[in-house]
């Protein structure tokens, strides 16, 4: 092991950090799994753990070699925390994947298929209730059978396990993106990458003896997989865990824990706090506190002022500070995190120029200007990490206040992409124009830097060119869904088609099944709202029942097959 730093432990692989937190408080609480009720269905201190996940290394060293991609396949809980871990102590590559969903077998399974195939995995861990599904699964892993090992069974394997020594550049875990705008892809996350990502979010959390988390985003999202399951370990803080279902069905629920087990560092993409503010209105009498709550990170997906202002409102009566919300901006490829806001400030709003986004410049406006629109600052760089916005044409960085594509150099940008050519990761290696010295990954989203802090503007593949104008897809789909009572949140989209020689634009928009639908009604609505705000015709609008569009995994839409 390396000199260690006593507040930021460096270590060279994750089994090194496992090794030396289960050492250090093998009494301690280390996970926890929250039911929906709020009580605590499994608790797992660090040497409990220990236990725990050797006596399963030892099963996996027997059946794989090291370095061989092992599935993870996993309802919420605190298994396949065991098996992740177990994975990294027997040398092996953990590969979190979301459980196939039976009534939705069009969308789930092809999804599968694709993250098997790519990796190459001869190995599923999953629940013997999981486990069960494997013949009827058998579709997708005919042409390369693989073994299932249910790891909830008991194991007494007592041979000590010999931790691999790994380079840091060793391969630590494949991280398949959500697939919104692509096919989902494996991006090769090292060791020194997660490592390095843990330091800087610890650096800027202001995590103590006294924090706890809480995650209930899936494992096999980058966000559930980090902030829930690693990066807690690494600070030595216990993390608490819930199931995705408990908060979609009661929103509060999440808030409810947050109050009752003293959580202090707990985050969710803009939605989530959108449908707390939603329920609150519904339920006047709610009691919890929120005072103890002092990072609320927010990520994921665009992040609206407004939610934070509606969320604020609806809250801060229960304790909770405005300055705890911590915008983010970051992406698998690097890991998780980019740019965050630092604790104790207020998030940063600017007013700028509508037109003025749409022809890729900035400019500020007065709050009540006719067309000003508010962008929520995403923070400064994490310790260690450069960001760029660089000109497309020239490939020159690109001033203050100037919008272009965000390019990052940092530790935790990852390898590339797994089984990809070289060539297929030259958006990895790019150089500014006349330095070719450093290089940076090309994220293919679009923003500026104001104050030394991020502000993102869109997605550069989903930019819609409607007679010469550029639009951004998520503030058309946001001026939609607020049009017309009745419209889900996070449930558009809007793109261009081409008709003759021109560019339309098109919505798509769910619709609450619970509620009596005028379509002509909501048709006008949707039309005014869209020429009002953003100065373009829609050219067409079709109606769905809620549930009725393609989202990926982590609950975006998506956008492309």
């Amino acid at each position: 092991m390396v000199t260690q730093d006593p507040l930021f432990p460096a270590f060279r692989s994750l089994s090194e950090l496992f090794e030396f937190r289960c050492h250090q408080k093998p009494q301690e609480l280390a996970y926890v799994f929250v039911r929906d009720t709020l009580d605590l269905e499994r608790q797992l201190t660090y040497g409990e753990l220990e236990r725990t996940v050797c006596s399963l290394a030892g099963q996996l060293a027997q059946r794989a070699r090291p370095g061989t991609r092992v599935l993870l396949l996993y309802p919420p809980g605190i298994d396949v925390v065991c098996a992740f871990w177990a994975c990294i102590c027997a040398g092996l590559v953990p590969v979190p994947a979301p459980v196939p969903d039976p009534v939705r077998r069009k969308h789930s399974l092809p999804r599968l298929r694709a993250i098997i195939e790519d990796a190459q995995a001869s190995l599923v861990l999953t629940t013997s209730g999981i486990e069960t599904l494997s013949s009827e699964l058998s579709v997708v892993t005919d042409e390369n059978p693989i073994e299932w090992m249910a790891t909830d069974q008991s194991y007494d394997h007592t041979d000590t396990v010999e931790l691999p020594r790994l380079a840091e550049t060793a391969l630590a875990y494949l991280q398949y993106t959500s697939g919104s705008t692509a096919t989902p892809r494996g991006v090769m996350i090292s060791h020194q990458n997660i490592l390095a990502q843990c330091k800087a979010l610890l650096q800027v959390a202001g995590a103590d003896s006294k924090s706890r988390s809480l995650c209930w985003l899936p494992y096999f999202h980058d966000y559930g997989l980090v902030h829930g399951i690693i990066a807690p370990f690494y600070a030595g803080i216990p993390a608490y865990l819930m199931s995705p279902i408990t908060f979609l069905r009661r929103p509060l629920r999440w808030l409810e824990a947050i109050d009752r087990w003293g959580i202090t560092h707990s985050g969710a993409p803009n939605f989530a706090y959108e449908s707390c503010a939603k329920a609150l209105r519904q339920q006047i009498d709610w009691a919890g506190h929120l005072q103890q709550w002092v990072m609320a990170s927010c990520g994921a997906e665009p992040i609206h002022a407004d939610t934070m202002d509606e969320f604020t409102q609806a809250f801060e009566v229960h304790g909770f500070a405005r300055g705890a919300f911590s915008p983010a901006y970051g992406l698998a490829e690097s890991t998780l995190v980019v740019t965050t806001k630092r604790l104790g400030e207020d998030p940063l709003i600017l007013h700028v120029a509508d037109d003025a986004l749409a022809a890729h410049r900035v400019s500020q406006v007065a709050p009540e200007a006719k067309g000003a629109r508010r962008l929520v600052g995403c923070g400064p760089p994490l310790p260690d990490t450069t960001v760029r916005i660089v000109d497309l044409v020239t490939l020159a960085a690109c001033a203050a206040d100037h919008i272009g594509e965000i390019w990052v150099a940092s530790p935790s940008v990852c390898q590339g992409y797994w089984n990809r050519d070289e060539a297929q990761d030259i958006s990895f290696r790019a150089c500014l124009t006349g330095d070719t010295e450093q290089t940076f990954m090309r994220t293919g989203d679009m923003g500026f830097l104001h104050d030394g802090q991020l502000f993102v503007t869109g997605r550069l593949k989903d930019l819609i060119i409607v007679h010469g104008r550029n639009l951004y897809p998520h503030d058309i789909e946001r001026t939609v869904e607020r049009s017309y009572p009745g419209l889900r949140n996070n449930g558009g989209a809007a793109f261009s088609v081409q008709e003759g020689r021109e560019e339309s634009l098109v919505v798509l928009q769910e619709v609450e099944r619970a509620l009596p639908v005028d379509v002509e009604a909501i048709a006008i609505a949707i039309r005014q709202a869209v020429m009002e705000v953003h100065e373009v015709a829609v050219s067409s609008v079709v109606l769905v029942r809620s549930g009725g569009l393609p989202k990926t995994s982590s609950g975006k839409i998506q956008r492309r097959a």
